[in-house]
């Protein structure tokens, strides 16, 4: 395929992933709107409350809800992420892997939210002024504990990791790393290849978990300088901190939100049809209208958190040039990248403000010019 064909598929694939996350995002809306409205979450409370011991009822509410949701959203997530995938020749995994991926990703996320929203209503009951603030102090810690457990617990249920073959390349990973401060527990392959033709590196864990980690197809297709460029910009997160800011910045985001949350739920409320209504919030058949405002703050604040995703990123590529010193092998990763990852190198503005988490590969390749032009 030629160069020209290929940029053709990576813009119409990069416009049709977007356009599904938007209708995907538009009818879980329109879902939840329909489900709060006809009071369905209000009927499933009650029956449970005459069949469910109480200690039980809660874990229960959550697993259905969570269920449903699930098995309502799955088509949409079926097309994008394997028919689309597919189409575009860059899976590698079959049916059922991908519905045991799915499988495990819902079992994981009752597993965690069960929890987390029991201890959410108990934190509402006992202190219904001040809960907001008690939430959003709670998941700093809670964001901790996950990324040390990530890279030991979770991360193994989808992929298997194993040292990487090649000791000359480790060592350089190392020496790279240790020479900015930063130390590394281990450097390892994942089998990316078993699902996709994409690559990707990117750094796992806190402290003495804190890895690098390579993607097979990475590792297998890139040149040695474009592998050590690729892992100098995630190095860059390290040194500059990056993953603790942008938790600091979620924090505030999430205590923002939960403070909004409380002023904004009784006005919602207050709009339910009466006899679908719990006027407290501490009753779990409100949890889908908690849920759906949230989405929506969410949606509001997500171009803020995207803009400072996106300086975090300009700033990782500068700091890769200036540890390596070689824009070129930078620019030459992240132009193989855009073509094994079927991604638009210039997405119209308005995507690029709204959607996007990273600067878009052409602008990424001229502010790394600009920085070596400037060295």
């Amino acid at each position: 395929m030629g160069g020209s064909d290929k940029l053709q598929q990576a813009i119409k694939y990069s416009r049709q992933k977007e356009l599904l996350w938007v209708f995907s995002t538009l009818a879980g809306i329109c879902i939840n709107v329909l489900a709060i409205l006809l009071g369905l979450p209000m009927l499933l409370w009650r029956f449970l409350d005459e069949r469910v011991p109480a200690r039980l009822r809660l874990p229960a509410f959550v697993t259905i809800l969570s269920t449903l949701d699930w098995l309502i959203s799955l088509p949409i997530a079926f097309y994008s992420g394997y028919i689309l995938e597919w189409r575009y020749n860059l899976s590698t995994q079959r049916l059922r892997h991908w519905l045991l991926d799915q499988l495990k990703v819902h079992t994981l996320s009752v597993a965690f939210g069960v929890p987390l929203v029991t201890s959410f209503y108990q934190v509402v009951r006992r202190w219904p002024r001040r809960w907001w603030l008690i939430v959003s102090a709670a998941m700093l810690p809670f964001t901790a504990l996950l990324s040390e457990l990530f890279p030991v617990l979770i991360a193994p249920l989808f992929n298997k990791y194993e040292p990487i073959k090649d000791p000359d390349l480790e060592s350089e990973l190392r020496q790279l790393a240790s020479r900015e401060g930063v130390e590394i527990s281990r450097v390892m392959r994942m089998d990316m290849s078993r699902r996709t033709k994409k690559s990707n590196a990117f750094f796992t864990g806190l402290g003495r978990n804190r890895r690098i980690v390579l993607a097979d197809t990475l590792l297998d297709q890139f040149p040695k300088d474009e592998i050590e460029a690729v892992v100098a910009h995630e190095l860059g997160h390290q040194v500059r901190r990056d993953t603790w800011k942008m938790v600091g910045i979620s924090s505030l985001a999430t205590t923002l939100s939960m403070f909004l949350l409380s002023r904004i739920f009784p006005v919602a409320n207050r709009l339910l049809p009466s006899r679908y209504r719990d006027k407290e919030l501490s009753s779990p058949a409100n949890m889908p209208l908690l849920g759906l405002l949230l989405q929506l703050i969410t949606l509001v604040g997500m171009p803020l958190i995207n803009a400072y995703s996106r300086r975090v990123e300009y700033a990782a590529d500068e700091y890769a040039v200036r540890v390596t010193r070689k824009p070129e092998a930078l620019i030459s990763a992240l132009q193989r990248l855009q073509k094994s990852n079927l991604v638009d190198p210039d997405p119209p503005l308005i995507t690029k403000v709204l959607l996007h988490s990273h600067p878009s590969i052409k602008d990424r390749v001229n502010r790394i010019r600009e920085i070596a032009h400037q060295q």
